[in-house]
């Protein structure tokens, strides 16, 4: 998975304030890992106790050639 989003700090702010707000999140591909720090107002992980999917770098590399 492509660290960008997964490790910026806006962006994880940015989903927390909409999960806050009980505002609707679409994630697609690979960017499911911009999940990965994203945490729920009372401190858990996002996805704990989830399934959640997306295209590894691999996966990615194949459909974009």
């Amino acid at each position: 998975m492509w660290d960008d989003l997964a490790e910026d700090k806006h962006s994880i702010k940015l989903i927390e304030s909409f999960v806050a707000a009980g505002k609707p999140i679409a994630i697609v591909c690979h960017s499911t890992g911009a999940l990965r720090h994203v945490m729920t107002p009372d401190g858990k992980p996002l996805v704990q106790g989830k399934e959640v999917t997306g295209f590894t770098n691999g996966e990615e590399e194949e459909v974009s050639h």
